[in-house]
Parts: C-alpha cells; sequence; structure tokens
C-alpha cells in the first residue's frame, strides 16, 4: 500500500466525518431529526477502506446504528482517522 492511498483514504474520511459533523452540531437538530438522519443515511459505525471495503469502528459495528446518545464520539476528532490509518497499514 502506498502512502498515498492512507492519504487518500483519510481525506475522503475527513470529509465525510465534517458533513456528519455540521449536523451534529447544527442547534435545529433534535432526537427525531437524527433518527431520521441516520434512516436515510445508514449511519453506522463502519467506513469504507480504500478498497472499498467497510472497516467496523469497533466489533459489530457494521450492525450498529450512530444513536443520538453517541453521536458527538462518532465525529470525534482523530478517533477515527487514527483507527482508520492503523488499519490500513496493518493490512
Amino acid at each position: 500500500m502506498a502512502p498515498s492511498d492512507v492519504e487518500c483514504l483519510h481525506e475522503s474520511h475527513k470529509k465525510f466525518v465534517a458533513s456528519v459533523r455540521e449536523l451534529v452540531t447544527d442547534p435545529g437538530m433534535t432526537p427525531e431529526s437524527w433518527k431520521r438522519v441516520v434512516a436515510t443515511t445508514n449511519l453506522r459505525f463502519v467506513t469504507t477502506g480504500f478498497d472499498g471495503a467497510e472497516l467496523e469502528l469497533f466489533p459489530g459495528g457494521r450492525a450498529v446504528h450512530v444513536p443520538w446518545t453517541s453521536r458527538m464520539e462518532y465525529v470525534a476528532p482523530g478517533i477515527t482517522p487514527h483507527f482508520i490509518t492503523s488499519r490500513v497499514m496493518n493490512v
């Protein structure tokens, strides 16, 4: 794997997390509107790897939709990009 693959993955995920972060921090967001966002986007504890495969952010994350109570953790700076980079580098 080339460093550019990791960089591309990281940048792509940063953009996605930034868009979700905008929703999370929207003062008009309510638990009900969050449910609609999750249902529409199928937002789960996964990210997409450089090869297009889903990577679970924790074991079983593929089956867990991001709940209202965990939305801030989902977009916490540094957590997911660190996970992705370490997973990709260990492949």
